[in-house]
């Protein structure tokens, strides 16, 4: 597994550290602790603009 920090980069909000396989993953658990089902569920309901947000892995 790996770690992700999920980063707003519009507004230098971190959004997270997450354990995860891959990025995908990362921002599905993002999502999930923002009260929706998926990140695809939240990119529905509040889409993020094209580069709105940086994934970067820290750890391997």
């Amino acid at each position: 597994m790996k770690i992700f920090i999920i980063e707003n980069t519009i507004s230098g909000q971190d959004l997270g550290s997450y354990v995860a396989s891959c990025e995908s993953e990362a921002l599905d658990l993002m999502a999930i602790d923002a009260g929706y089902l998926s990140y695809a569920d939240l990119q529905d309901q509040i889409p993020a603009v094209p580069g709105e947000l940086a994934v970067k892995e820290v750890y391997a």
